[in-house]
């Protein structure tokens, strides 16, 4: 097989995979915009004040961002390592960086797109009703700021862990779901006990996850004022930044298309 990436070969492999599956794709996500509007629905009037909360919204939002989108990453891939219908699906007439391509188009593009819109309409959506009280519900803003912080930092969390469960899904034949939610929960703790250790080497204060501020970096110690110094970032501050944050989830990709090519190969 030539490994040469082809345009023609690649929209084949996409029409057979939209002609084979587009029925179950449309249900999904019909089923899963009832199975969120459901959720908020039983968080919202199961509290006292039936307050609708950005706050909330977002937290149940990142749970099923990052319960879904697990839970389909870790299915990406399988099909190469499955017993019974492996062979086939190597054997299919495309390179390994169409297949690669294509996967991680449906796992990472469509999928979180879909996801992210969906979550992003249904709080629109509840915002809007609570605000002009077409449901006899309160509702409560969020700090904007804040706000954005918690979204961006979670989104690169989400991508990193996202990255490794498609590796994983074709690294691993057999308990690939455990072993990356076991590795995942460990780096995870490791990282949030730790987390501070490389940036106070370098006397920086907030290069966490939770903190992705790309205008300042602030430094340490305190002035005798008490006050936190900081210094301007600059173009290449920016950049490292975003590769500390970002860059884990491509660096995963790439693993796993070498992995299939080896696979492949084979």
């Amino acid at each position: 097989m030539n490994e040469t990436f082809s345009t023609r070969r690649f929209t084949l492999l996409l029409k057979k995979e939209w002609v084979e599956h587009r029925r179950q794709y449309t249900l999904s996500v019909i089923a899963l915009f009832l199975l969120i509007n459901v959720v908020l629905l039983l968080q919202i009037y199961s509290g006292n004040n039936r307050t609708y909360s950005a706050e909330n919204s977002l937290s149940i939002n990142l749970f099923f961002l990052f319960a879904f989108g697990s839970l389909y990453s870790i299915n990406a891939f399988h099909k190469y390592r499955a017993v019974e219908n492996a062979q086939f699906h190597i054997t299919l007439p495309a390179s390994a960086a169409e297949k690669t391509i294509l996967e991680l188009a449906k796992t990472v593009l469509v999928s979180n797109l879909t996801l992210i819109l969906l979550l992003w309409a249904t709080d629109a959506l509840y915002g809007w009703m609570a605000t002009h009280h077409i449901l006899p519900i309160g509702y409560t803003g969020s700090n904007p700021d804040t706000y954005r912080e918690k979204v961006v930092g979670s989104l690169a969390i989400f991508l990193a862990v996202q990255g490794w469960f498609i590796y994983c899904s074709l690294q691993f034949r057999k308990h690939a779901y455990l072993i990356a939610i076991i590795t995942a929960a460990a780096v995870i703790t490791l990282l949030m006990k730790f987390a501070n250790t490389i940036p106070s080497f370098w006397n920086i204060s907030d290069w966490g996850f939770s903190h992705p501020d790309f205008k300042r970096t602030y430094l340490e110690p305190y002035t005798p004022d008490g006050k936190e110094p900081y210094i301007e970032n600059s173009f290449l501050i920016n950049i490292l930044r975003a590769f500390y944050m970002f860059a884990w989830g491509p660096l995963f990709y790439c693993a796993t298309y070498f992995k299939l090519k080896e696979t492949q190969a084979k």
